[in-house]
């Protein structure tokens, strides 16, 4: 033992006069506690000077005698992490704050003395029962109770924020460490190597990764074995690892292969994780529907980009009132037509990374996308004509009725006029009138005429819904009708055959009733 260091006794009493806890105020984990695997003890405290030792150590008083500086008055019980900071920075760690912090760790446990620990399963119960016996439950109960819940956890290490939450049966527990918390991680055997792959990735790459709970223990801070082990109760706990996300923009545009014409995105807002060697960036355009997400090399080097469709921000939607509609068409058209990714990424309103990227390797992409906005625009056409309210649904759409609708699309918005050069003909079979009026009409004729060919059409199934398609009818015009064998025009089963002549000016058409 050094000449001014505390003796035993002083060192006891010290600890045992703040309850065994560190007493830095964002720190106060406990100190002491049992070996793992033997009847030994495990302690992470130490017995601090608050004046330094000996010259040159932080916050030193030469006026001190050699009695005063190894005296309890000098010394003050911390956790070895927090002992090791007020050592090397004295400008943050004044002797008054560590005085300060002392009398109020003294005042804190004195108040303790008698009564039981709150621990976070308590809060949990005491809120159910509280709930429980509620009649009506206001809006606010479930915040505060996971406020409530929170501020018991934290009670255990103030160096962290702690954030819970709530899905089905699982609870998770978000751990946001205020300063550089050091703690150490136990790993079973198994799967060593993988565990040591996925750190390395987390750390260089801000690749997030999770382990299953059972496999790791932890030690250096009471709050993360509390919520380690809990998850382990449950069995199927897992423990995850995630990079902080910070507030980033990508902007986004897309120019042609002549670089005449480009096509600007909105800003993309979203998240960035910044690793050692990489960082990613993850956002959403046009509202959610298409989701990016794109891997920032060191020094701004083209990463890796994907795109990932979510049609289902339009679920349940009007398909004429659909959301970046014609921004998410022109987008996927774009990209199939091989136009160039330009891409600029901010953060903190510093540019981080920029540079172009080919489209070629996500086409596959935009072809599935097409297929869908296609789909969306040909529907949106036969409501135009039919005046029916069509809902968009994410669901599977069987290729014949794809192609149905598509046909539909097509013959109703290209050029449904024909011309034809006089002299053409082509022949109908006709079914004669009881009285055989028909074919002496035709017989009749002597200068062109029209002709009215009416086609009912089958039904159209658009997003799981059958829909009647609209009557068809062919008009043809400045036709000059002629019998085929008009000597004897009509066949045995009533059917008789015109030839129909185009004359100058002759053309068909067809409209949707």
């Amino acid at each position: 033992m050094r000449a001014n260091d505390f003796n035993k006794p002083i060192k006891i009493k010290l600890r045992e006069r703040v309850g065994n806890r560190c007493s830095n105020p964002s720190c106060n984990i406990v100190t002491t506690g049992p070996k793992e695997g033997s009847d030994g003890i495990l302690t992470v405290g130490d017995a601090a000077h608050i004046c330094a030792a000996s010259p040159g150590g932080a916050r030193f008083n030469n006026s001190l005698s050699q009695e005063q500086i190894k005296s309890i008055d000098n010394g003050i019980w911390l956790c070895t992490l927090c002992a090791r900071k007020i050592d090397h920075d004295e400008i943050t760690y004044p002797v008054e704050m560590l005085i300060s912090w002392k009398e109020q760790a003294e005042k804190t446990a004195s108040a303790q003395i008698g009564k039981p620990a709150i621990s976070a399963q308590t809060v949990k119960q005491e809120v159910a029962a509280m709930l429980s016996a509620v009649p009506t439950l206001s809006s606010t109960l479930i915040p505060n109770a996971h406020a409530s819940v929170n501020s018991a956890i934290e009670q255990l290490d103030h160096r962290f924020t702690v954030k819970t939450s709530f899905d089905g049966d699982q609870t998770t527990y978000t751990m946001l460490p205020k300063e550089n918390v050091e703690f150490q991680f136990k790993f079973q055997t198994d799967g060593k190597n993988e565990i040591r792959e996925k750190f390395n990735s987390f750390i260089q790459e801000a690749e997030d990764f999770s382990i299953d709970a059972s496999k790791v223990s932890i030690s250096g801070s009471p709050i993360l074995t509390y919520a380690l082990e809990d998850s382990q109760k449950s069995g199927t706990g897992a423990l995850m690892f995630q990079a902080p996300k910070h507030d980033a923009i990508l902007k986004l545009s897309l120019e042609s292969s002549n670089g005449h014409q480009r096509f600007d995105v909105d800003d993309v807002h979203g998240k960035i994780q910044v690793g050692h060697s990489a960082a990613n960036f993850t956002g959403a355009l046009f509202g959610g529907s298409i989701n990016i997400r794109l891997r920032i090399k060191n020094r701004g080097n083209p990463g890796r980009i994907t795109f990932d469709i979510n049609f289902q921000t339009w679920s349940g939607c009007d398909i004429n009132a659909l959301p970046y509609f014609d921004d998410v068409h022109q987008f996927f058209e774009k990209i199939h037509d091989e136009w160039t990714l330009s891409i600029k990424t901010k953060f903190k309103g510093q540019l981080v990374a920029a540079y172009r990227h080919a489209t070629t390797e996500i086409r596959d992409l935009a072809k599935r996308g097409l297929t869908i906005t296609n789909y969306v625009k040909a529907a949106r056409k036969f409501s135009e004509i039919t005046r029916e309210h069509i809902i968009f649904e994410s669901c599977e759409i069987a290729p014949s009725d794809y192609h149905k609708l598509i046909e539909f699309f097509k013959s109703t918005t290209t050029s449904n006029k024909q011309f034809f050069e006089k002299g053409h003909i082509f022949t109908v079979d006709l079914v004669s009138e009881l009285d055989e009026s028909n074919v002496k009409m035709i017989s009749d004729m002597n200068e062109a005429g029209n002709l009215r060919f009416v086609q009912q059409e089958s039904d159209l199934k658009i997003f799981n819904k059958i829909y009647r398609q609209p009557q068809r009818t062919l008009f043809c015009h400045n036709f000059l009708p002629r019998l085929v064998n008009p000597a004897s025009p009509i066949k045995k089963d009533g059917v008789f055959t015109v030839e129909w002549e185009a004359q100058e000016g002759a053309y068909s058409e067809v409209i949707y009733d």
